[in-house]
């Protein structure tokens, strides 16, 4: 069936993972937006046990590679993104 492109599809971002290391070893992270449509700011930052709040402006900046260390020859960069689907009425749909 042909597609309908007058169909409007929306997404949110709610977790990010983060890759800190080379291309030989590093460390896996995780940024979380549980609740993007009550508390669209509201990020976690998931570090093996740790979980800590975290402002979106950081999240930002560590997805964006603006906090690596190019000393050491590591970064730190977005490695994978999860998105929800969101029907017409902004709520998650499940397919």
């Amino acid at each position: 069936p042909l597609l309908d492109t007058h169909e409007i599809h929306i997404y949110d971002l709610t977790s990010i993972v983060i890759h800190d290391g080379s291309l030989s070893s590093g460390h896996y992270t995780c940024f979380v937006r549980p609740d993007s449509s009550n508390f669209p700011n509201q990020w976690f930052e998931i570090n093996d046990h740790m979980v800590s709040s975290v402002s979106e402006t950081d999240v930002l900046a560590v997805a964006s590679g603006k906090q690596s260390n190019r000393l050491s020859n590591r970064s730190k960069n977005a490695y994978m993104l999860l998105y929800e689907k969101k029907d017409n009425n902004n709520k998650i749909c499940y397919e």
